[in-house]
């Protein structure tokens, strides 16, 4: 009863919009059960990426396999041909015909112009707008001569004259850019300054999911935000929720070489390795704690 309850909840959450507190709710759910479809289909709902949402469609085909709601979500989204169960719809068949309003308004304007008022009224307007052009050709004409061409005769102001600055300008010149010169404190330059192209952030080595493991993703979060206290305190919930996973005990050693602990990420580091010994990320950043010096793990190859 207490599961329907929350399912309850969940469903209302997604409703109102609140996403997040469904998303929740539905992981407590799938945490408890991860067996039945309904959580999974519902989670498909308010999760982040196309990417949870294919593997929640999957993770519902793969428990009730004749879910049609789970197939025709994977369809949509891509990840399942519709194969011959969706048909295209037929086109729609358009008789065009012409509207009986247009043919009244052409009969109004023909019967408006054919109006013998109208018709007169018109006809004035046109004479009045001729005699006025006329009218003012000839007044113009009638004025003496010299007062035509002073109208016509156009005028110069004398306004300001432009002052240039002449600028001496060497032959065959071609201008440089500036080129920045990097400065660094200290009197030793960095190493950086031997490479031919500075780095750039990368993404995530690691991108794994853990839908069901709550702690291990807000430990990511908090970890790409630079919370590293935070970070460590849900990866360790996550690691004790998962002791078997290799990317969660990565992370931890990511985080303890944020902190400087590099002894605690080189055996974090380890730890990943003993669980799969082809997780490669785990095995660069072995090295990198034995670079950065991690007592008593010189010797270590």
């Amino acid at each position: 009863m207490a599961d329907d309850v929350m399912l309850q909840e969940a469903v209302e959450a997604i409703r109102q919009g609140q996403r997040v507190r469904a998303r929740d709710l539905l992981t407590r759910l799938l945490r408890a059960n991860q067996r039945n479809p309904i959580y999974w289909l519902w989670m498909s709902s308010v999760v982040e990426t196309t990417n949870e949402q294919v593997y929640c469609l999957q993770s519902v085909e793969r428990l009730d396999p004749g879910n049609s709601s789970a197939r025709q979500g994977m369809i949509l989204l891509g990840a399942l041909s519709p194969g011959d169960s969706v048909m295209p719809v037929p086109p729609v068949q358009r008789e065009w015909k012409v509207e009986l309003q247009e043919i009244h308004e052409v009969g109004r304007v023909r019967a408006f112009l054919g109006n013998p008022v109208v018709r007169v009224i018109l006809v004035i307007l046109v004479a009045l707008m001729v005699f006025g052009a006329a009218g003012v050709y000839f007044l113009n004409w009638s004025q003496p001569e010299e007062s035509r061409k002073m109208a016509i005769k156009p005028t110069r102001t004398r306004g300001v004259l432009p002052t240039l600055t002449a600028t001496p300008t060497p032959v065959n010149f071609t201008p440089t850019p500036p080129t920045p010169t990097p400065t660094f404190e200290g009197n030793v330059p960095p190493l950086w300054l031997g490479l031919e192209a500075t780095y750039t952030p990368t993404p995530m080595y690691v991108a794994t999911m853990h839908l069901t493991n709550e702690a291990y993703n807000t430990g990511l979060r908090f970890y790409e935000e630079g919370d590293y206290e935070e970070a460590l305190a849900r990866m360790e919930q996550a690691v004790r929720m998962e002791p078997t996973a290799p990317d969660i005990h990565f992370y931890l050693g990511e985080i303890h070489m944020a902190m400087g602990e590099h002894q605690k990420a080189y055996s974090a580091y380890k730890n990943a390795i003993q669980r799969d010994a082809e997780f490669a990320p785990a095995h660069l950043g072995r090295a990198r704690a034995l670079r950065a010096g991690t007592p008593g793990a010189a010797s270590v190859h």
